[in-house]
């Protein structure tokens, strides 16, 4: 199995372990503004939705991390907010079908 490189790796583990941790949230914003932006911010962004998709108590984490980040990217917090909304619809035309 091929694995992802370190830097995907990381932001995995900070999304995924370390916004689980109490009081985890500026920490993690800390460590992406750190982040070599061009190369993550799609990744980032992507990794941060399935957060909101799976676990339901971290959602006002990935919440205030988006929010941490807006000052420095707003670009993340335009594309969060555009994906989730889109989330939002087309779970709603689904039980609408239903």
């Amino acid at each position: 199995p091929r694995r992802p490189p370190p830097l995907l790796e990381y932001i995995r583990v900070l999304v995924f372990q370390r916004l689980g941790e109490a009081n985890s949230a500026k920490k993690v914003v800390l460590q992406c503004r750190k982040l070599p932006w061009s190369q993550c911010e799609r990744y980032l962004l992507r990794t941060l939705l399935k957060v909101t998709r799976g676990r339901f108590s971290h959602i006002r984490s990935v919440a205030a991390v988006v929010a941490g980040l807006q000052p420095h990217h707003p670009s993340l917090t335009i594309g969060f907010v555009d994906a989730l909304l889109e989330d939002i619809r087309v779970g709603l035309e689904r039980n609408a079908l239903v």
